[in-house]
């Protein structure tokens, strides 16, 4: 059952992982225009998720962070891998990094699987199969929120660091409860597809094709959506492999009242990048 060789493909990532947690490490950036920190926890676990794909699934394209072997098309099955979604909170030793693992079948996530090592969390779902999590040795279902009046709503949010502009005032005219955490974006998604909070809008145009198709998968699954800003599907046939006009994720029975008070801000630009 390919999930299952997923789920223990990620369980096995993150104990690689845990062994540079907390550890001295050398730490990069890959870019010169912001700090876009790599690790050698990164690279390594990488490295040995694309080899065990590989072998497992020979005639499968793979696209991951780390890899530099990008395909030149994204029909047919695509493995969209994060090693390490979170590594900045890695590099501060916070709990909340994540694996992620997803495939894209034709342009449609279809599997999904989302591991936090510290927390011991494992997060999954195949299309049309509904979503899961495993903790303390539990197997549970998971579902999104049933809240569907905006003002009552739970908007996620980091915890630490300067909010993005022009996200910042955007969300404070929102006037909605704040749900502070200081997670990857994997672990935000998650706490939309448990029912612990309904909103999350990205506050940084930085999300790629590998944070999002694993998470969305298990999102979906769970009852839940997600866009772009201004409401479009995410397109993983695309070419880029970037979300040029970032994401917004909700419960579901949110996403239209967010997606139009997105666009009636008039703070936001729309990409017109392909």
């Amino acid at each position: 059952m390919t999930i299952q060789k997923i789920i223990h493909l990620a369980e096995l990532a993150g104990k690689m992982l845990m062994k540079y947690y907390k550890q001295d490490m050398t730490v990069q950036s890959k870019s010169q225009e912001r700090f876009n920190p790599v690790t050698q926890a990164d690279i390594e676990v990488d490295a040995f998720i694309r080899s065990t794909l590989q072998k497992e699934f020979p005639h499968d394209l793979i696209l991951s962070e780390e890899s530099k072997d990008i395909p030149t098309k994204f029909s047919g099955r695509v493995w969209m891998v994060d090693p390490l979604d979170g590594t900045q909170q890695f590099i501060r030793q916070r709990e909340g990094f994540s694996v992620i693992i997803g495939l894209s079948i034709n342009g449609i996530p279809s599997q999904g699987v989302v591991y936090a090592p510290v927390r011991e969390e494992l997060y999954y779902a195949e299309k049309g199969k509904g979503a899961y999590v495993v903790k303390d040795g539990n197997k549970q279902r998971i579902q999104v929120s049933n809240q569907n009046l905006f003002p009552h709503a739970m908007l996620v949010m980091k915890e630490v660091g300067t909010p993005a502009q022009p996200f910042n005032s955007f969300t404070e005219k929102l006037k909605l409860k704040i749900m502070k955490t200081d997670t990857c974006f994997a672990l935000k998604c998650m706490s939309i597809a448990t029912g612990e909070a309904d909103l999350y809008i990205h506050p940084f145009f930085t999300l790629s094709k590998w944070d999002t198709c694993g998470s969305e998968c298990i999102l979906r699954e769970a009852g839940g959506r997600i866009t772009d800003l201004w409401g479009k599907e995410l397109d993983y046939t695309q070419r880029s492999l970037s979300w040029k006009d970032s994401v917004v994720l909700s419960n579901g029975k949110l996403q239209l009242e967010i997606v139009h008070r997105i666009k009636a801000s008039g703070l936001f630009s729309k990409s017109v990048s392909k």
